[in-house]
């Protein structure tokens, strides 16, 4: 029986290996565009954003990002709000400005980057793939601390 045990366990370490190695090559994450935070880019989405949230505060706040992405017309920001839980945002930019096409808030006890990802596929199947499956939370409630 043994015999058969080791030929069995190498058959199936190299199907997860190759599993995992297509997962890798399935996404192009070089399409993802890291926007700094103090560009002119990331400035425009802040207005946005605070003058939305801001609409519905009693109190006004500010926010700072923790991360931008992009490919193309699509953004994922994660943001920490002065007045308001941090949150995440995927936003399409068209003609006529922003639109938020999704939003996470709260906290995320198992596999949080997995939860995100697969929440963001399902709300917003036009952006592309790449944008969540590339994206790696950067704070706490999103990332468990002390990763």
């Amino acid at each position: 029986m043994n015999g058969l045990l080791v030929p069995a366990l190498t058959v199936l370490m190299v199907l997860l290996f190759v599993q995992k190695v297509s997962w890798a090559t399935e996404y192009d994450c070089s399409k993802v565009v890291h926007v700094a935070s103090n560009s002119s880019e990331a400035k425009e989405i802040q207005r946005y954003l605070e003058d939305l949230i801001n609409k519905y505060q009693k109190e006004k706040g500010k926010l700072e990002f923790r991360t931008i992405e992009k490919i193309g017309t699509w953004i994922i920001a994660e943001v920490d709000f002065s007045n308001l839980e941090p949150g995440i945002f995927v936003l399409n930019r068209s003609k006529k400005g922003f639109r938020v096409a999704a939003e996470f808030g709260g906290y995320v006890e198992e596999e949080p980057e997995k939860t995100i990802r697969t929440y963001f596929l399902e709300k917003v199947p036009a952006a592309p793939k790449e944008l969540f499956q590339c994206y790696t939370p950067k704070g706490v409630p999103f990332q468990r601390e002390g990763e």
